[in-house]
């Protein structure tokens, strides 16, 4: 295990306490996955922070469909809408949900 890797599994860990069978409260490790970051700039109309890894990721996953078209069609529909600041924010789970439907849908 290299030392990045290591430092983003340090990083990506919390503590939380779980209850003891004994009645004392220990402290144990949980491993929280932190979504990789995806951004809608209203200025060029496009996502930001879309690699080829997770296209490549998304590929494997939903293979019913055409992610490239799928992802087209999630980006015209987030130009149409208006902006509102509570949406505002990582589309990585909006871009998952809309491919998820779509997968589904054949």
């Amino acid at each position: 295990m290299g030392d990045s890797e290591l430092e983003h599994l340090i990083n990506n860990t919390k503590y939380i306490n779980s209850p003891s069978p004994y009645g004392k409260r220990k402290k144990r490790r949980v491993k929280v996955i932190k979504p990789p970051s995806i951004w809608y700039n209203r200025e060029t109309k496009e996502f930001d922070g879309l690699t080829e890894d997770i296209i490549l990721a998304w590929v494997s996953k939903y293979s019913k469909i055409d992610i490239t078209v799928e992802i087209q069609c999630a980006l015209a529909w987030m130009i149409k809408q208006p902006y509102k600041p509570e949406y505002e924010g990582n589309k990585y789970f909006f871009l998952e949900r809309w491919l998820k439907r779509s997968n589904d849908r054949w």
